[in-house]
C-alpha cells in the first residue's frame, strides 16, 4: 500500500446528546469525536437473570442528509469496566472486518491530537481485488485515560476504491454502573452489493469480539464467533 494522507472526518454541525440508558444528557465531545447522530436503538431488556444482558440490538435506518445510505443503530452492554471495552475497541482486529477483509494492516498515530489513532488498510479478495483504509480516533469524554467513564470514537473510510462511496460509524461507551459498560453504535454504509444485512454483520461481530476481550479472553477465528 502507498502511504496514508491525513485525512479529515466530515465535520458535524449537529447539536447532538449522548444518549444514556437512563437520560439523555448533554456532553460536549471534543471536535472530531461527535457521534454521528442521536443513537435511537433501545438497550437490551433485562432478563430474570441479567439486569444488563450482553446483548445488542439493532435497528435499521437511513443516514440523514445522505440519500440511499443504510444505517444501522445499536446498543448493548458489556459486563467490564469502561477501560477493558475500551481496550478491547482499539485492537485492529476487533475495527477490521475479519468476515469480509483477505487481509489487513494497521498503521498508528496517524491523527497525533486524539487519545488513540490509528489505520486499518484492508484487502478484499472476491472476484476483484478492493483495497481501502479506514481512519479511526478515539478520545476520553468523560473521566480519564486510566479511569474513563465515557469514551468516543470514530471511523470512516479515507482512501481507496470507490466501490465503497461511503463508510463511518461512531462508538460510544459509557458507564452505567461500576462493571457495566453500554456499547453504542452508529454505522453508515454506501456499496456496491452491501444494504444493512452487512452493516448488521459487521457491528454483531464487533460486539462479541469486544465481550470475549473485555473478559480476558482472545479472538476465536471469525467462523467461531
Amino acid at each position: 500500500m502507498g502511504p496514508v494522507t491525513r485525512t479529515a472526518f466530515i465535520p458535524l454541525s449537529l447539536g447532538l446528546a449522548a444518549a444514556g440508558c437512563f437520560s439523555d444528557v448533554a456532553t460536549p465531545f471534543p471536535p472530531g469525536l461527535e457521534p454521528l447522530e442521536d443513537n435511537v436503538a433501545t438497550p437490551p431488556e433485562p432478563t430474570a437473570d441479567e439486569r444488563f444482558p450482553e446483548t445488542l440490538v439493532m435497528e435499521r435506518r437511513l443516514a440523514p442528509y445522505l440519500p440511499r445510505t443504510p444505517a444501522v443503530h445499536a446498543r448493548g452492554y458489556v459486563r467490564a469496566p469502561v477501560a477493558d471495552v475500551w481496550a478491547a475497541l482499539r485492537d485492529p482486529d476487533v475495527g477490521a472486518d475479519r468476515r469480509t477483509f483477505s487481509e489487513w494492516s494497521t498503521t498508528y498515530d496517524v491523527e497525533p491530537e486524539y487519545d488513540y489513532s490509528y489505520v486499518i488498510h484492508s484487502v478484499i479478495d472476491n472476484v476483484i481485488i478492493v483495497e481501502y483504509d479506514v481512519t479511526w480516533r478515539h478520545g476520553v469524554v468523560e473521566g480519564t485515560l486510566e479511569a474513563p467513564r465515557l469514551v468516543s470514537a470514530r471511523w470512516q473510510k479515507t482512501a481507496g476504491s470507490s466501490a465503497i462511496d461511503d463508510l463511518q460509524g461512531s462508538i460510544l461507551m459509557r458507564e452505567v454502573e461500576p462493571g457495566v459498560t453500554e456499547v453504542a453504535i452508529i454505522e453508515y454504509l454506501r456499496a456496491i452489493a452491501s444494504g444493512h444485512e452487512n452493516i448488521e454483520s459487521f457491528l454483531r461481530d464487533m460486539f462479541r469480539e469486544l465481550v470475549i476481550l473485555a473478559h480476558g479472553g482472545t479472538l476465536p477465528p471469525i467462523d467461531e464467533l
